[in-house]
């Protein structure tokens, strides 16, 4: 399984199991996100939310001075936890090409890999 298609489950569950990895809120999945984006950038030279904040400022025509979680928190969502985190779902899945909400991306239906 390739680093993308990793952080595509990753994602899924946190979105529909969130409480199994993190506490609600939308500090506690950011926390738990950057921390994920450090090991795939120490493990896989992926840098994912480097890419994800460039991806922004193309997408918002326009550049920021704070980190993308801050951006979406406090100049889109108007510091409304609940709404930046739906944002930051939407935003990902965007991002990933990647329909969170469409059943058949479930990795609950997807074939699991075997070593032989």
């Amino acid at each position: 399984m390739n680093a993308i298609k990793n952080f595509q489950t990753i994602i899924w569950h946190l979105k529909y199991r969130r409480g199994m990895y993190v506490a609600e809120g939308y500090l506690p999945l950011v926390s738990f996100l950057e921390g994920y984006g450090l090991a795939l950038r120490d493990v896989c030279q992926v840098d994912m939310f480097s890419d994800f904040q460039n991806w922004i400022y193309t997408r918002q025509k326009r550049r920021f001075a704070v980190s993308w979680s801050s951006y979406i928190l406090i100049d889109i969502a108007k510091k409304d936890e609940q709404k930046a985190t739906d944002i930051l779902f939407e935003w990902l899945s965007e991002f990933l090409a990647f329909d969170l909400d469409d059943p058949a991306n479930s990795p609950l239906n997807q074939p699991s890999e075997t070593k032989e």
